[in-house]
């Protein structure tokens, strides 16, 4: 780091990844610790509270008192070190890395909260031992006994799994000897109970056991989350909610007419594309980690579908290095042998090439402490509009219900009510009121 380097560092202030100290305290190695179990970051020791450099003033003594606290850190942590001379003093930079285990001082986990550092509590600490990959959760046992599974759902499973991998169902074994064939039963004492994935595959209401395992959609009228246009729990089988959503995405995902660059012919697609909205929900699901109370969610917005997933990426994995580490192998195997998964590690990749081909929608990954967010954003393009469309949009300058429109236009209430829908879930259009009342306006976006 050079001195422009760090008085940028110092004119942004303290944050998620940076922090500053006078001298090296125990402050200063929480901070470490915080950094080491979050996304990493830098301490930089010789600022006071005030932003001033005050520097420190011998850096070797400094350095020898960091190593010896810093060995009280269990596991022990690697860091790299820099001394910085500025005007006639000396500035020490600690560059901390995220780290792909758990680490505590004195006894204590830490994780950057903003600009703090926070203790994990007992059930952060569970949920963190999932992120680090230390513990999991699908071979988990249950107090799920194998009689209490659903005959259909195995006769299913197997019927699909045929379908889509050419592979027969074992006929000549029993319903526990599948399960256990499966990987989903373990014996424990004389009996068997499932493990966490039989109870997700192969139970009815896989909730009764673990509440959080469930996908929640909401719909609003805008970004500010202000008005709740639909909210619904899915619940069932693991199988049984990804349809649920499925559906539900598709019929908020509305078919338009594009004219892409290069293309001198107008082409039918829907606004989002499908099989990225596929990927990212089934990532979600399949890599989330269940020790979190949370529920994986899908909020739908007038221009963009978000899909939040509980835990972060496995440490070693990001978005751009999308290796194969499944939180959840168990899960994840099962889901490839019904057919959801095509290829381990390719989910990412695939949402990128499906983006960059529809050329209209772009996708942001966002990473926080205990969940991920990835975002489809539409760029809204009015040469996405058909004839049709266009003519109800010069129309609401002045008529704003659909008996007005239809009148107009000469066409039934209900094709024109299908097409405000449409625009309303193309973010074009807002919809305001219910019932006799419904008007409809343009989106101040537009």
């Amino acid at each position: 780091m050079d001195y422009k380097e760090l008085l940028g560092l110092v004119a942004t202030g303290e944050s998620e990844t940076v922090e500053f100290k006078r001298k090296i305290n125990d402050k200063c190695i929480e901070s470490i610790c915080a950094f080491s179990n979050t996304f990493g970051g830098k301490v930089v020791v010789g600022i006071s509270d005030n932003l001033k450099i005050t520097g420190v003033i011998d850096p070797e003594e400094e350095l020898r008192k960091l190593s010896d606290m810093i060995s009280s850190m269990i596991p022990s942590v690697a860091i790299r070190t820099e001394v910085l001379k500025v005007d006639s003093t000396n500035v020490i930079i600690v560059e901390v890395e995220r780290s792909s285990s758990l680490h505590s001082f004195r006894n204590i986990a830490y994780v950057r909260a903003g600009r703090n550092n926070k203790p994990i509590n007992p059930q952060e600490l569970l949920m963190m031992a999932g992120e680090s990959l230390m513990v999991s959760f699908d071979t988990s046992p249950s107090r799920v006994l194998v009689e209490d599974v659903s005959g259909k759902l195995i006769d299913k499973f197997y019927l699909v799994r045929e379908e889509a991998r050419g592979l027969r169902a074992p006929g000549h074994l029993r319903i526990d000897e599948r399960l256990v064939q499966l990987g989903v039963a373990n014996k424990v004492n004389d009996g068997l109970v499932l493990n966490a994935a039989g109870v997700l595959f192969f139970t009815y209401l896989p909730q009764s056991y673990y509440s959080s395992a469930c996908i929640e959609v909401m719909q609003f009228t805008d970004d500010t989350m202000n008005e709740l246009l639909y909210r619904e729990r899915l619940e069932g089988s693991l199988p049984e909610m990804v349809e649920k959503a499925f559906d539900i995405l598709e019929k908020n995902n509305p078919t338009v007419e594009l004219l892409l660059p290069g293309n001198l012919r107008r082409k039918r697609m829907k606004v989002y594309p499908v099989l990225a909205i596929r990927e990212a929900l089934l990532n979600a699901v399949i890599h989330r980690n269940y020790y979190d109370p949370g529920y994986t969610q899908i909020f739908i917005f007038p221009d963009r579908i978000s899909i939040r997933n509980p835990g972060a990426f496995p440490f070693g994995v990001t978005p751009e290095h999308p290796i194969h580490k499944p939180r959840n192998p168990l899960i994840s195997s099962i889901m490839y042998e019904l057919g959801y998964v095509e290829k381990y590690g390719s989910g990412i990749n695939r949402i990128r090439m499906q983006v960059e081909e529809q050329q209209g929608v772009e996708f942001r990954y966002d990473e926080y402490i205990f969940y991920t967010e990835i975002s489809f954003i539409r760029r809204v393009n009015l040469s996405a509009i058909d004839e049709l469309n266009r003519k109800i949009l010069e129309l609401l300058e002045t008529r704003n219900k659909s008996s007005e429109l239809s009148q107009a236009l000469e066409m039934s209430i209900p094709t024109i009510v299908k097409r405000l829908n449409d625009l309303v879930s193309a973010g074009i259009i807002i919809k305001v009121g219910k019932g006799k009342n419904t008007q409809y306006r343009l989106s101040n976006k537009y």
